[in-house]
């Protein structure tokens, strides 16, 4: 019975892929689960990583972990604005950075260290090579955390006083019906990094909302 069992054990290890015995090692996959996913991936295709977050097995930040672990590669579940070299990533767009969820932090030790959320992502760490002329050395992180700090940096760079200051002078200076009259058209909020009326009218909304005590905010 002991043998039996211990071949048993065998054969699932040996089937079991790396990234589901590192889940299984770390975040406690139990085997029932890590059968499921292998038999939803055979029937439909995909990533064993993109199949478990699709049938909520397991977070984003676990799988992640996970595959940082599978490639060596380094795991930043936070990142922080003051983590990024803001002159570096004035050279890249933030539609690029959004769309392959990827963004320079800054120059270590000849390279760029550069956030990603897809181990895989080879693409976008080629341009970002050539258009920097430095080698790009990726670490994982999680969407969430990347697009934050993504926002937040950029939002630096348009903003250098800082959102208080300009939700100040906006509060003493400018009404929210002028800052309106300022936009021709309407664009991605995202994207607009170099066009203060927009990014202006919308902290002049959060600080109005505060201070008139709104409970929610609705944009059209």
């Amino acid at each position: 019975m002991s043998e039996q069992l211990d071949n048993d054990q065998s054969i699932l290890s040996v089937r079991r892929p790396l990234l589901g015995r590192i889940l299984g090692e770390k975040f406690n996959l139990l085997d029932s689960k890590l059968e499921e996913a292998l038999a939803y991936q055979h029937e439909k295709g995909g990533l064993l990583g993109e199949v478990l977050l699709h049938l909520r097995l397991l977070r984003e930040e676990q799988v992640l972990e996970a595959l940082a672990q599978q490639f060596e590669m380094s795991w930043m579940p936070q990142l922080d604005t003051t983590q990024v070299d803001h002159e570096l990533i004035k050279k890249i767009p933030i539609a690029f950075c959004r769309r392959y969820r990827v963004l320079p932090l800054r120059y270590e030790e000849g390279a760029i260290l550069t956030a990603s959320t897809d181990p895989l992502e080879t693409v976008a760490l080629d341009d970002l090579r050539l258009l920097l002329g430095k080698p790009i050395k990726p670490i994982l992180t999680t969407s969430i955390a990347l697009l934050a700090c993504l926002n937040r940096a950029y939002d630096e760079i348009a903003n250098p006083a800082g959102a208080e200051q300009v939700m100040e002078d906006i509060a003493a200076n400018q009404s929210l019906d002028q800052l309106a009259h300022e936009l021709d058209e309407p664009q991605d909020l995202l994207d607009a990094t170099d066009e203060a009326p927009i990014i202006r009218l919308v902290n002049s909304v959060l600080f109005q909302a505060v201070r008139q005590r709104a409970s929610n905010i609705h944009f059209e």
